[in-house]
């Protein structure tokens, strides 16, 4: 009985030290102040940076909007958007950048760049 609670202490030491203690986000990576070229699925191209203060601003052209984001679970949250707060799932994508793949119906799918 003792062998099994040591090796069961162990494996758990074990596990607790292999783990990354904070396993970077698509939202850390997208939300690192940076601009990110935007493009929507009928080719309209804007501007989207987010800053790790939560904190971001969108421009279209000479239109500049400012607005708020935060993460809710695997989602970017942003508020300040016409039509009130859009909440959307990005995965990265093959060459760089990410993709939505989730968000309302209202959606169209957006991708980032650099």
């Amino acid at each position: 009985m003792k062998q099994c609670s040591l090796f069961m202490t162990i494996a758990m030491l074990a596990s607790l030290l292999l783990t990354p203690a904070h396993a970077e986000s698509y939202a850390d990576q997208i939300a690192d102040g940076g601009g990110w070229t935007m493009t929507a699925s009928n080719g309209r191209q804007m501007t989207l940076t987010l800053n790790p203060d939560g904190t971001g601003q969108m421009r279209f052209g000479l239109i500049r909007r400012s607005l708020n984001w935060r993460e809710s679970g695997d989602s970017i949250c942003l508020a300040g958007m016409p039509d009130g707060e859009r909440c959307v799932t990005f995965a990265p994508i093959e060459g760089g950048g990410f993709a939505s793949i989730s968000g309302s119906a209202a959606d169209r799918q957006m991708v980032l760049r650099r």
